[in-house]
């Protein structure tokens, strides 16, 4: 098959070219006003049970239920240590004091395990963001990025922060 192939476009080369620009030429007639059409975000179906139940404690509690932003503080001591607690606490005051968060929480704050790396020596600082469109929430997260972007321990991420980005 792929014998013939070669064969055909190389008697005939001139024709491969100009049905290639036929082709693109149509696909950007037809697939041009496509483009102002699409939309950021879409990755969960509105009549799925999850998007019902995940709307419902939205509605409940004003939180994003996706997680909002997250911050990951690895100061290369353990999370018991003092000088971690206090990078974390002033990450968790930062956090918190952004308008679009609705709280900020830690392993201090929930002793929460979860919260912790399995070697202890990194920790998160969730920041709950309120209710707001993903566009908002990707404003807010881009927004916690550049107030700690300084900060060679801390990496931010989340789902506002990776639906900007993607």
């Amino acid at each position: 098959m792929f014998d013939f192939l070669a064969r055909n476009i190389s008697r005939h080369p001139w024709r491969v070219v100009i049905s290639g620009i036929a082709f693109a030429a149509i696909c950007g007639i037809f697939g041009g006003p496509v483009a102002g059409l699409l939309q950021g975000g879409g990755f969960n179906d509105p009549a799925s049970q999850s998007s019902t139940a995940a709307n419902r404690l939205e509605a409940a509690t004003g939180i994003r239920p996706d997680g909002g932003v997250v911050v990951v503080v690895k100061t290369g001591q353990p999370v018991t240590s003092q000088a971690t607690r206090e990078e974390v606490d002033r990450l968790t005051r930062l956090v918190g004091a952004d308008p679009s968060v609705k709280v900020a929480l830690n392993y201090y704050l929930t002793g929460s395990s979860a919260l912790v790396s399995n070697d202890g020596t990194e920790t998160l600082v969730i920041g709950q963001l309120r209710s707001m469109s993903d566009a908002d929430a990707g404003i807010a997260a881009t927004r916690i990025q550049r107030a700690v972007s300084g900060d060679p321990a801390v990496k931010v991420g989340g789902f506002g922060l990776a639906s900007t980005q993607v």
